[in-house]
C-alpha cells in the first residue's frame, strides 16, 4: 500500500516550517484593503442617496 508509506508514523513529530504552516494573507495588507473598500462604500452610498434623496 502506498498511502501508507507516505503518511508519518504515529509517534513521530510532524515538523513545518512558519511559511508552510501560514499559508494565508498577511493582515497588514489585507487591512489597508479592508479600510479602503470600506471609504470607498461609504462615499459611493453617500453620493447615491444625495442624487435620489
Amino acid at each position: 500500500m502506498l498511502e501508507d508509506q507516505n503518511r508519518p508514523a504515529e509517534d513521530e513529530p510532524v515538523v513545518i516550517t512558519e511559511t508552510e504552516a501560514k499559508q494565508g494573507v498577511e493582515l497588514h495588507r489585507m487591512r489597508h484593503v479592508l479600510w479602503i473598500s470600506t471609504a470607498g462604500a461609504a462615499v459611493v452610498l453617500g453620493l447615491f442617496a444625495l442624487t435620489y434623496a
